[in-house]
């Protein structure tokens, strides 16, 4: 079977795409099998599809005009005089490279590949009318010629419009669809259409023979009219029969409609049986010279959810054709492989294959399981702020709005990892080569560094043990010979521990004859001085472990311990504290429970917006305790923030934009958002 594939297109100067002299404006690498185009509106989809059905053509032979549109233009006034789109492809078995032979060349490996070029330029005629000059080269630029007829036929791949009106498509008529496709299928071919054309021969003769019998002959009564019409001269125009169908292929073919059994078939399902016969075009001969090439647009049309899956599916399954399809779906997105997706972005397109990510094989079988249509809008945003929780995923939106930044005026995407284990989605927008997937990414995410209030609270007080970084830990291991199977990233550096046991459980450390050695180097004497060095350490560890990546990523660490804890050291204190009161008692105004209300309510208005660290704890400890829910705490928050009056919401807004406990909130927008300003505050 042939393993011919497209492997690339080049535009240049096609619609948005300029080039520069040595550069095309776009090139777009495929892959085999699947290949599903993803990116927001406007991005280009549409444009990448309609240039591979101009170099190549359709097995359906549908018309494609030329306007002045796909020239590049600057203005929209003044249009380029020309442009040309390239196509590369590779894996021709020896009997496709013979075929191709005048316009063959090799690449490094000295495997057979072929080049193809469409070349568009305006051009007028002795009488001063424009027009278009077409003309498709195969071969290297210094050796092209003209691409012959069988060539160019060898090369035809499957078009799916979008927005398809499938019941139109499959009705019968003049030029149908479903006639194009049955008269290109290879099972008619030249002796299916002559058995078409025997059959229909046949039913004509028996229609002939049954409309002159003699009881029914309605052909003598119908003459017998007509005759008197006209003189005995031109008696021969009178002479009639009736036909089944005209005898020739076309006529039979646009005579045919296409249904189920079923009636009443919904959109959804007509577009699934158009689908089935267009995919008629792509049969599995062995046999078969060329590629097979299926172009499909918008695939989702009028699908359910569920439809669009299985269908997803059963052309990954199909190893045999090379898919190019364009979407809008996020459940598309996310149940593929992220390998098998191109993003579009900033006018350029980036594969998600194995060879140009970092990403390795564990982290793509990660992705493939975790990527819900809820991640997956990630491929159709102009800007990501990646959380760790659902409390940050609740709150951003509202914050933003605060702030000025309203997310989707921005184009943002807030995607929830669930954990801290950002690394697998950053390595997603990191490449291998030299391009750039200029995407902004803000990573936000607590420094997990308990206060000293913390400890008093728990009566942990003097030794404390801890490992503060992979250096440390490195060292450790080294000097006193242990082992340890975890991961670097599972590994709990900066974390606290009370006893020297529960470090070695959380670091999985093996047993040691020198423990007093491993004391040494791990205890620690706790103050507020050492947490507050530890806060540092951490932070900067965190922001180094996601700067080896060439995505265009921001880390964004939370000041103090938590999101929820900075935020209680913060102006939105009092919001926040009213929303943890009032989740956490189903009468929350109560006589008694008002007096709890008071007693931390009136220490919040006296204290001139400077929250102290034990204040702080004892609104947080709710939350820490697990007597109340994150997420239902951070939803009530967002509704308070959108409740304010609009004068309180500036004064709130001033306050915040330059506040150090939710500085780093702001900055991680603004860097989503694309936002030109001095960050200051801690950014990184």
């Amino acid at each position: 079977m042939s393993e011919v594939f497209l492997e690339k297109v080049e535009y240049w100067d096609f619609r948005k795409y300029k080039s520069t002299d040595d550069s095309p404006g776009l090139t777009v690498k495929f892959q085999r099998g699947m290949n599903l185009i993803v990116g927001e509106n406007d991005a280009g989809k549409t444009a990448i599809i309609d240039g591979i059905k101009l170099l190549l053509g359709t097995l359906s032979d549908d018309y494609d005009r030329i306007v002045d549109t796909d020239f590049y233009t600057m203005d929209g006034k003044i249009f380029n005089e020309e442009f040309k789109i390239i196509g590369l492809f590779e894996g021709l078995s020896d009997e496709e490279a013979a075929k191709f032979l005048e316009w063959i060349s090799f690449d490094e490996g000295n495997n057979p590949q072929l080049k193809i070029t469409l070349k568009v330029v305006k051009k007028k005629n002795p009488n001063g009318k424009e027009y278009f000059d077409r003309k498709i080269y195969g071969g290297d630029n210094h050796s092209e010629t003209i691409i012959d007829s069988e060539a160019k036929q060898l090369l035809k791949a499957i078009y799916l419009r979008p927005l398809r009106d499938a019941q139109r498509e499959l009705r019968p008529g003049p030029y149908s669809r479903l006639s194009n496709i049955l008269s290109a299928h290879p099972q008619i071919g030249e002796g299916g259409k002559q058995e078409l054309l025997d059959i229909v021969g046949k039913a004509n003769g028996e229609v002939k023979e049954f409309f002159s019998k003699d009881e029914h002959n309605v052909v003598q009564l119908i003459m017998d009219q007509l005759a008197t019409f006209y003189d005995k001269n031109d008696f021969e125009k009178s002479k009639i029969a009736f036909n089944v169908s005209e005898a020739n292929i076309y006529s039979i073919l646009s005579r045919l409609s296409l249904d189920t059994e079923s009636v009443n078939l919904g959109l959804g399902n007509s577009n699934l049986l158009y689908i089935a016969v267009e995919l008629l075009l792509m049969h599995d001969d062995s046999d078969y010279i060329g590629p097979r090439i299926a172009l499909i647009e918008e695939i989702e049309a009028h699908l359910h959810t569920q439809a669009q899956i299985r269908l997803i599916k059963h052309m990954e399954n199909n190893s045999s054709t090379q898919f190019i399809l364009t979407t809008h779906s996020t459940n598309l997105a996310s149940s593929i492989n992220p390998k098998n997706l191109i993003l579009l972005y900033n006018n350029q397109a980036f594969s998600m294959a194995e060879s140009e990510t970092l990403l390795g094989k564990e982290d793509y079988e990660f992705l493939e399981r975790f990527l819900d249509a809820t991640k997956s809008n990630l491929f159709f945003a102009k800007g990501l702020i990646f959380v760790e929780g659902d409390a940050e995923n609740l709150l951003l939106p509202a914050f933003a709005e605060l702030i000025g930044y309203p997310l989707h005026e921005y184009g943002i995407s807030v995607v929830n990892i669930g954990n801290t284990a950002f690394e697998r989605y950053i390595k997603l927008f990191s490449r291998r080569g030299d391009d750039r997937i200029e995407l902004p990414v803000s990573i936000v995410t607590d420094v997990d560094v308990r206060p000293l209030e913390y400890y008093n609270d728990k009566g942990t007080t003097g030794k404390v043990y801890v490992i503060e970084s992979q250096n440390e830990f490195q060292q450790i291991l080294s000097e006193l010979g242990l082992e340890s199977d975890l991961t670097d990233e599972d590994r709990p550096y900066g974390t606290i521990f009370s006893t020297r046991k529960k470090l070695k459980d959380g670091f999985e450390i093996s047993e040691t004859s020198d423990e007093n050695k491993l004391d040494e180097k791990v205890a620690k004497v706790l103050t507020k001085d050492y947490i507050n060095r530890l806060i540092g350490e951490k932070k900067d560890n965190i922001i180094q472990k996601y700067q080896n990546y060439n995505a265009n990523s921001k880390t964004f660490v939370a000041p103090a311990w938590t999101l929820e804890y900075s935020l209680a050291r913060s102006p939105l204190v009092k919001l926040l504290w009213k929303s943890i009161h009032e989740t956490r008692y189903k009468n929350p105004y109560s006589t008694v429970n008002q007096n709890k209300f008071d007693e931390i309510n009136n220490q919040l208005t006296t204290s001139d917006d400077i929250i102290s660290s034990e204040l702080a704890y004892d609104i947080f400890k709710p939350l820490n305790d697990k007597k109340v829910s994150k997420a239902i705490v951070a939803q009530k928050l967002a509704i308070e923030i959108g409740k304010l009056a609009s004068e309180d919401k500036e004064q709130l807004k001033t306050k915040v934009l330059s506040n150090d406990y939710t500085q780093y909130l702001v900055n991680a927008i603004k860097h989503a958002s694309q936002i030109n300003e001095e960050e200051g505050g801690t950014d990184e």
